[in-house]
């Protein structure tokens, strides 16, 4: 169970009379896992009244009608949780005050009460663009074609990528108001705001993190992480860049410089020192094909994504069933962007499940469940909350 979630389970039963509602598996469970004291059990099933559940007795849930409801809790611990919750409701209790769900039965009425906000998503390849995703109603509306790369938000205006084109920029209602597009094509791929209106891009074409002005996009300078001796093109494949606490992130395919030759176990995200235009240290390595950095207070969460994985630092938060790119959160929400499989040899060995679909899951992490829209493209690149 997670921590916080425990902590704040007892702070609420603390001092109360505890009832366990379900005298089956799930409240055997919850009375295994949790030691509470339990006043006595409840179930609707008639058969069980009177009787004892694991040495505690066990009563007509129309008992409870003559509890105190300030002093009293009810903890659910059976699947109906709605209809239990309603029965509940009808004999004075309310929900999070006096009716509690055991931390070992996933709360539908949690996830499905999400706020459901909408999303800008950027994809690439087939039927490429930017789309409106509206979770709620699990509709798509298109705004732009083009192979769309990284997004962000500057002031009331969003900036999107176009990978070998340059930068298009919406206003606030998500209309196009300026596109500026680059004399030589630098293989564009992720960007991050830094202070001061700066603008930093992965510019995979020649190993470099472009920086721009996000108002004009101007260029005004250049890091390039190749090596002096290397003269292969895209030889890290630097694909996204953030940037927090005056700290700039970049994730690549390989620090050494060797992904063209198949191996996959050189993916890293590093630190780059802006001042002295190097990487200053690498913070995670190991990866295969790392994309979407995500900085979620003192933590890196990112996609694995030839794992079909996401993590955060050295654990395996989430496992999708193809290739994932694309990440952001909202509270315990995370959106993890799916793209279509295009090498099924680099994968099939591996998994004995992979998905050919495009779209988003939208996972819970403490109940570690997932409901997933589809997208009709070929794959996603960035996702970002815009409500």
């Amino acid at each position: 169970m997670d921590g916080h979630k425990y902590l704040d389970f007892f702070n609420k039963v603390c001092g109360k009379t505890c009832v366990l509602f379900g005298a089956g598996p799930a409240g055997y469970e919850f009375l295994k896992k949790v030691s509470i004291p339990i006043a006595y059990v409840v179930d609707n099933d008639s058969s069980k009244w009177n009787e004892t559940f694991q040495q505690i007795p066990v009563r007509n849930p129309e008992v409870l009608l003559n509890e105190d409801k300030k002093s009293t809790v009810v903890i659910i611990s059976i699947k109906e949780v709605r209809e239990i919750t309603e029965q509940l409701n009808a004999l004075g209790f309310r929900k999070n005050e006096s009716i509690l769900i055991s931390p070992f039965i996933m709360d539908e009425d949690e996830i499905d009460h999400f706020r459901q906000p909408k999303l800008l998503v950027s994809c690439i390849g087939y039927n490429g663009g930017v789309f409106i995703v509206d979770p709620k109603t699990r509709s798509t509306t298109k705004l732009c074609e083009g192979d769309c790369r990284g997004i962000i938000r500057h002031d009331n205006s969003y900036i999107i990528v176009l990978e070998k084109k340059g930068f298009i920029r919406l206003d606030k209602e998500l209309n196009i108001v300026q596109e500026v597009i680059l004399e030589e094509n630098l293989n564009l791929h992720g960007l991050a705001l830094g202070d001061g209106d700066v603008l930093y891009v992965n510019e995979c074409g020649h190993d470099a993190i472009g920086i721009y002005d996000a108002c004009s996009f101007e260029k005004k300078d250049e890091i390039v992480i190749k090596k002096e001796q290397t003269e292969i093109k895209d030889a890290y494949h630097l694909n996204d860049v953030a940037y927090k606490n005056n700290q700039l992130y970049v994730s690549m395919f390989s620090i050494n410089g060797v992904w063209r030759n198949e191996i996959w176990n050189d993916g890293a995200i590093a630190i780059v020192d802006t001042k002295k235009k190097k990487i200053r240290s690498v913070v995670l390595h190991g990866l295969k094909q790392p994309h979407s950095i995500h900085l979620v207070n003192d933590n890196i969460a990112l996609c694995n994504s030839m794992e079909c994985e996401v993590r955060e630092g050295d654990n395996i938060l989430c496992q999708i069933p193809g290739y994932s790119r694309g990440l952001t959160s909202l509270g315990p929400y995370y959106f993890i962007g799916q793209s279509q499989m295009r090498r099924l040899s680099r994968f099939k060995e591996r998994f004995t499940n992979l998905s050919m679909d495009c779209g988003i899951h939208i996972w819970h992490r403490p109940s570690k469940t997932s409901r997933f829209l589809t997208i009709p493209a070929q794959g996603i690149f960035d996702i970002l909350i815009i409500e």
